[in-house]
């Protein structure tokens, strides 16, 4: 069976995506380009636990004066979030959508690899301007969740919902 390194390389040539290897680390950074925007990318493999993490950063950092109220929005989003989550450092306003795959036993197939990518790429750029409204003072966090939910149950049947029904 091929290590989850190997699989994750071969995926990543399969698709002609363009990635680096991070020196002394076992990830692959990345360029995404979307409709909204422009993605660095990164996949991170832990080999021993058999598992690949994606990171997808958003082109946007937060300035330290917004730092709460976004910490307020990702935590309201993520609570209702059923694939990934969104993560961001306070020390530098970094934001990033986070999606993990494990795969021990099973081996990691191009499917699993293509839903991974696919999943956490398109909950970024779905969320990128909500996540902007916010930063620059067009919404506060529970008004825009409220908003997202909104236009999610209107485009349930063409969208994947990212929040639980209560």
């Amino acid at each position: 069976m091929k290590t989850v390194t190997e699989s994750l390389v071969e995926f990543l040539e399969a698709n002609d995506l363009n990635y680096t290897a991070l020196p002394g680390q076992s990830a692959f950074h990345l360029c995404i380009h979307t409709e909204n925007a422009d993605y660095g990318c990164v996949a991170v493999v832990l080999e021993r636990e058999q598992e690949v993490v994606v990171y997808s950063v958003c082109p946007v950092r937060v300035p330290q004066e917004k730092r709460a109220i976004v910490a307020e929005f990702i935590t309201r989003l993520n609570y209702g979030m059923r694939l990934g989550s969104f993560d961001m450092d306070f020390d530098d306003g970094e934001i990033r959508c986070r999606s993990a795959l494990g795969v021990r036993g099973n081996g990691l197939t191009e499917p699993l690899l293509a839903h991974l990518f696919r999943a956490n790429i398109r909950t970024m750029d779905r969320l990128l301007p909500n996540l902007l409204a916010v930063i620059y003072g067009r919404r506060i966090p529970q008004k825009e969740i409220e908003w997202i939910k909104t236009e999610t149950d209107q485009h349930e049947e063409n969208t994947p919902s990212r929040f639980s029904r209560n």
